[in-house]
């Protein structure tokens, strides 16, 4: 398992930069400012003849989504995918809160009587990085399959 909500992939092809760019562009739309959960185009964002920034599109709330950055080359696609950047900033404040807490928890379970309010203390920091590999890395799944997908 990844830590850290980061991807880099290379998808290798045959095809004219003006190929994969059009077969990108036909995918993507402008992002609205409340989504749009009836369109048919799987990504929102921008898209040039040399780069691209896109989001997938989805029919339900999810924070951790990727945002999918791209650099159009000759023979390869060079793709990075990672949380939105405010997205990262407070999760990283909220884990080291959290492994504050956990790490007095553990020090009190040593010098005082254990209490079952402990555990739930205990259990907050392995729910934040659950939280980050199902948001995360479940969509960096599906993402990456589509746009091998659309370029092959």
């Amino acid at each position: 398992m990844k830590i850290f909500p980061y991807q880099k992939m290379v998808i290798k092809h045959n095809k004219t930069e003006d190929e994969i760019y059009d077969v990108i562009n036909n995918q993507v739309e402008p992002c609205k400012l409340f989504g749009s959960r009836t369109s048919t185009k799987l990504f929102c964002g921008t898209c040039n003849k040399a780069s691209f920034r896109l989001r997938r599109i989805i029919k339900y709330r999810n924070s951790f989504l990727p945002i999918i950055h791209g650099e159009i080359h000759s023979k390869e696609v060079i793709i990075t995918m990672k949380m939105h950047e405010a997205i990262t900033i407070f999760m990283t404040i909220w884990l080291i809160g959290v492994t504050i807490g956990s790490l007095f928890t553990i020090f009190a379970i040593f010098f005082s009587p254990f209490r079952w309010d402990y555990l739930i203390v205990l259990s907050i920091l392995p729910m934040g990085f659950l939280l980050i590999y199902f948001g995360f890395w479940k969509e960096v799944k599906i993402v990456e399959k589509e746009l091998r997908k659309l370029i092959k």
